[in-house]
């Protein structure tokens, strides 16, 4: 076709579609910039295939967030379009919507709302008023509408879009989860909470259902493959079938046989209509020739298809035209075939089968030799059956009269270990308290962990400590033989189970003579399988014995009685003993780092074996002499982790498997094995490497694996998993994994290609952060904040640490710090939120302006009046730009003016901005809406400054009004108004009002934000303030000193609060607070 050929160009665009799928965005403007160039060249630049590729191009764009250039070649598409498929055609309508889009981004919404409105319009008259492209349109008009302010029409659209989804996509689709968080979104800016919650939680409910495991993403197929085992000389000899049968054909021109000359080509053109001639120009060119070895498939296609030459072919004749061509193609040898042929065929034949009668004889012979190989094995081992049957008698008329202590453990690795003596005499004592509990049955103790823990060697040294004591014990000690045990256990000749069968044979005759007893059972991988070789519970001979059973099967293990109990060492070594170990294998004696390294390597054994050795190799060469466990750490920081347990397997004769092998041999068999520990490990390893709540883990697997709702049965399984830690404290338990197995399963997750297989998909995650920000109105700030943190932990793993909706969450984590009184680790949010979003969206994007204001308030809270007010202005800046003068946010950045000037004492100013902000709010929310009364609360703090009291009392009895009816009296903002209130009767001089209003905010403060948080600290010093007035100085000192613990803490200011003494020292002066709410 050549390089410049149309279905080149369309090749193209199926090359950039699947690199934008792939997140390879340059590679696909690439791709869609050659298909452009080719159609522009081929088609002309005003084709509506050039305006799809402006749109492919535009799409790119959009996705790097390059807008402008996006809405460049939005414009052109459309230009083409309107006047190509007229200015009422549905494709127009998308374009109308993608500007629409690309406008709001671009914080232009007056002009996104008119193209939503065009495109509507469209669609409403061309597609039906129930359309899903349709619904689609309400969402968009109605998203514009809630950023213009407009939230009461906005949310008139939003509700239109469920109905027409439900009906047309299902009720479980996740566009309608979509819909459903837009009416989530915009209940909560008109103040309706609880209504927003009900919408988020069905929102959430649908996407985990939808995006969860059992989510695939379609593959894209190449249709292009179902012609590969076509060969083009059949297709061209068919084709020609086809021309010929033209011919025959009474009913039209008949122009002969086809005989690939010029003259056939121009006939079979010149009867195609005109608008085949047109429309197919590209095909008819090659068919003009008259050249059959230039048609392809696509020749054929069209043939059938569309061509007017050989229009008067019928089925009928096209299946005798198959058959003839198949017959053809099929039996042209035959005919040709001679009778010397057959005569040399035959002789060919006669010869093979002389060669199959010899390779017979000779492989009958083999056999031969191989049974009589086989009867001398046969003998062989009936004569070693008889030697062992002979030792086993021999060691049973032993045992039967031998009463010595004896023991037969796993052997020691060949490095040094740790003695770990807490953990062996913890062990020890557990099997002397479970038989002190229940002397007439056997004692068992399950021990598990993952691997590397230790789990072998523990109890190895609990078996030592146990014979030691035995034998002091004893007047005499004498070895049992152990050649008979060692022969059952090296046989190749006998099963797992026969083997276990044998020993316990040998040990039964003798167990009961023994005063006490160990049996250390190693490495059992199936609990179920080991049980039934044991005798029941109850049964004499196992009375005075004691049972160890490693295993990381913890599914099967019983749940604890009197003579059962389950200890778990995956927590690792002691502190202490862990750098002992790392010091004895290195020869490098340093317990501070040492602490770090095993720290870092979560106090593993195994890991800290193969950190020590590496060391210890690395420094005997005089180029590595030097190297330290700073070298080792920074290693291990930079991923090397690996390379440093190579060594390690490598010289170990009893363990050949590094920490990370052990692990990933683990997980593998655990995550196929079972599904709740699949899904919690690939829950864990996506979310964070940090304790999680149990909760979280246990309704992420009830709703997204089907078929498990049982919490209970969950809860279970997951506390029983080795491979999970988990602890308890006053806010409930929690499941975290340790760094190298979240390493592994991350590994495992990446390297099978289903990372995407969680239900964290990123829009799970967009609900996540709605929820926390439905939290954040319901005041429960640290739900708020671990539904923020887990939505940024989605967030960063699936779409990188720089992409704006990162920056979204790093602003709704400042948020909630804010509400928990934490003001630097929220200025330390804001600032990374502001960071991307002015390098991915402009200086001058809404967004960047959001983050201006919430420095500012941080700042403010900071007590750094000139740092807030320089953000505030710059957020008031782009506002008024982008915004318009009467935006519901140019009221926020207002009232935040407001709020600084107060505080740099220009009250008027202060006044001017607070009015302001409430004029606007009147207008665009309502006189009763609780952004109203927040501005209503800022003019009354400044008519109390301004020794307005009356006017200062009248707008906080309304703000308290307001805030009882929208949020309850137990709101803080409730809280707000009562301590504003307090103020105001204080200034009256109606002492005892003021301190009643005070208690009421504090007991609000207390409970809703916590009894360290600063405005805590402020109601203290109002408090405080009242008493100091009445007289009460003890009293006041003790809550102005409640309230410097507080913000000294909170803000790391070693003199927030200052007090002072007069002359006499009986009265104190304390810097009163107030504090507004924007």
């Amino acid at each position: 076709l050549g390089p410049e050929h149309v279905t080149v160009a369309t090749s193209y665009n199926n090359l950039g579609s699947v690199r934008k799928k792939l997140g390879d965005f340059e590679k696909a403007k690439e791709y869609y910039e050659l298909a452009l160039g080719i159609e522009e060249k081929t088609l002309g630049p005003e084709h509506v295939t050039v305006a799809t590729s402006y749109n492919n191009l535009a799409s790119v764009y959009k996705k790097v967030g390059d807008f402008d250039k996006a809405k460049e070649y939005l414009e052109l598409a459309l230009s083409i379009q309107e006047k190509k498929l007229g200015p009422e055609h549905v494709t127009v309508a998308t374009s109308y919507n993608n500007l629409g889009y690309v406008h709001a981004e671009l914080g232009d919404f007056d002009k996104a709302k008119e193209y939503y409105e065009l495109a509507l319009s469209i669609e409403e008259k061309e597609l039906g008023p129930e359309h899903v492209t349709v619904a689609t349109s309400y969402n968009n008009l109605a998203s514009v509408l809630e950023e213009l302010g407009d939230f009461d029409e906005a949310k008139e659209y939003f509700e239109l879009t469920p109905s027409i989804e439900e009906k047309k996509l299902g009720p479980e689709h996740v566009t309608v989860a979509t819909s459903y968080n837009n009416l989530g979104s915009v209940h909560k800016r008109l103040g309706d909470f609880e209504k927003a919650k009900e919408y988020l939680e069905l929102a959430l409910s649908i996407e985990e259902k939808k995006l969860g495991p059992e989510h695939v993403t379609l593959a894209i197929e190449d249709s292009c493959g179902l012609l590969s085992n076509l060969k083009k000389s059949n297709v061209r000899l068919f084709n020609k079938g086809l021309q010929d049968t033209s011919t025959t054909d009474t009913a039209a021109v008949t122009f002969g046989e086809w005989k690939d000359d010029p003259s056939n080509g121009r006939d079979s053109y010149n009867a195609e209509s005109p608008r085949n001639q047109r429309r197919n120009k590209h095909l008819l060119s090659t068919m003009i020739k008259g050249k059959r070895a230039d048609w392809d498939c696509t020749m054929l296609f069209y043939a059938l298809l569309y061509s007017d030459c050989i229009s008067g072919l019928n089925a009928e004749d096209l299946e005798d035209l198959i058959e003839r061509r198949e017959n053809e193609l099929l039996h042209t040898g035959e005919q040709r075939r001679n009778l010397k042929d057959q005569q040399k065929r035959t002789q060919e034949l006669q010869r093979n089968l002389e060669d199959n009668l010899k390779k017979t004889k000779e492989t009958r012979k083999s056999l031969e030799d191989q049974s009589r190989e086989k009867e001398k094995q046969l003998n062989s081992l009936e004569g070693l059956l008889k030697k062992s049957e002979d030792q086993r008698q021999v060691l049973s008329e032993q045992l039967l009269n031998d009463t010595s202590p004896f023991r037969i453990i796993p052997p020691k690795p060949s490095h040094d270990i740790a003695s770990r003596d807490v953990e062996v005499a913890d062990i020890t004592n557990q099997l002397q308290e479970l038989k002190g509990a229940d002397e007439s049955n056997l004692s068992i103790l399950y021990i598990s962990g993952n691997p590397g823990s230790g789990k072998s060697q523990l109890p190895a040294l609990v078996a030592k400590r146990f014979y030691e004591k035995a034998r002091k014990d004893s007047c005499s000690e004498v070895f049992c033989p152990e050649y008979a045990t060692t022969n059952i256990h090296s046989s190749k000749n006998l099963k797992t189970e026969e083997k276990i069968n044998s020993l316990i044979s040998l040990i039964s005759t003798k167990i009961g003579q023994y005063e006490s007893w160990l049996l250390l059972a190693d490495n059992v991988k199936s609990l179920s399988e080991m049980h039934v070789h044991l005798l029941r519970q109850g049964h004499g001979q196992w009375a005075r014995g004691y049972l160890l059973i490693i295993t990381q099967d913890t599914s099967c293990i019983p749940l604890p009685g009197l003579s059962i109990q389950h200890i778990s060492v995956s927590e690792g070594m002691q502190s202490q003993e862990a750098s002992s170990l790392l010091a004895l294998i290195s020869g490098i004696s340093d317990n501070e780092l040492g602490g770090a390294v095993a720290k870092e390597l979560d106090y593993q054994p195994l890991a800290l074996a193969s950190a020590a050795t590496y060391v210890k190799q690395l420094r005997q060469s005089k180029r590595f002499s030097e190297f330290g466990w700073t070298d080792f750490l920074r290693q291990v920081e930079e991923g090397q982790r690996g390379a440093t347990e190579t060594l390690f397997a490598e010289t170990n004769l009893c363990y050949k498997k590094s920490m990370t092998t052990a692990i990933t041999l683990a997980v593998r068999e655990v995550m196929e094995s079972d599904r709740i520990i699949d899904h919690a490990l690939t829950f864990l390893s996506l979310c964070t490497s940090q304790p999680l709540n149990e909760d979280i883990v246990v309704n992420y697997i009830v709703n997204v694996v089907e078929g498990i709702k049982d919490k209970e049965m969950t809860i279970m399984k997951l506390q029983r998993c080795s491979l999970l830690l988990s602890h308890e404290d006053e806010f409930g338990v929690h499941i975290c994994i340790h760094q190298v197995l979240h390493d592994v399963v991350t590994s495992l997750i990446q390297g099978q290609g289903v990372s995407g297989t969680c239900s964290e998909h990123v829009t799970v995650a967009t609900s996540y952060s709605n929820l926390g920000s439905n939290h954040v109105k319901l005041a429960d700030f640290e739900k708020a904040k671990e539904y923020c943190e887990l939505a940024l932990s989605i967030q960063e793993k699936k779409l990188g640490p720089d992409l704006v909706t990162v920056a979204t969450s790093y602003n709704n984590l400042g948020s909630v710090h804010v509400k928990l009184g934490d003001l630097e680790k929220a200025k330390d949010y804001y600032e990374l939120a502001l960071s991307i979003q002015g390098k991915k969206l402009g200086p001058e994007h809404v967004r960047v302006a959001t983050s201006y204001n919430n420095l500012g308030s941080v700042h403010e809270e900071l007590g750094d009046f000139k740092k807030a007010k320089e953000n505030h202005e710059l957020a008031l800046s782009i506002k008024e730009k982008t915004l318009g003068p009467d935006h519901v946010r140019m009221a926020t950045s207002y009232s935040n003016l407001g709020s600084v000037h107060k505080e740099l004492g220009d009250f008027e100013k202060a006044k001017e901005y607070h009015e302001l902000a409430v004029s606007i709010k009147e207008k665009r929310l309502g006189p009763e809406h609780v952004r109203a009364a927040t501005s209503y609360s800022n003019l009354g703090s400044v008519h109390e400054e301004l020794d307005d009291l009356e006017k200062a009392k009248e707008y906080h009895e309304l703000v308290l009004s307001i805030n009882e009816k929208k949020l309850g009296r137990e709101h803080v903002r409730a809280a707000t108004s009562y301590s504003n209130l307090g103020s105001v009767h204080e200034e009256q001089g109606d002492l005892e009002k003021a301190k009643e209003y005070y208690e009421l905010a504090l007991s609000i403060c207390q409970k809703k934000l916590g009894p360290d948080h600063v405005h805590v600290a402020t109601i203290y010093c109002n408090v405080g303030s009242v008493y100091k007035k009445l007289g009460d100085f003890e009293k006041a000192k003790e809550y102005y000193e409640l309230a410097r613990i507080i913000r000294q803490k909170k803000t790391g200011m070693k003199k927030l609060l200052n007090f002072h003494s007069n002359l006499s020292g009986d009265q104190l002066v304390p810097l009163q607070y107030s504090f507004v709410l924007c």
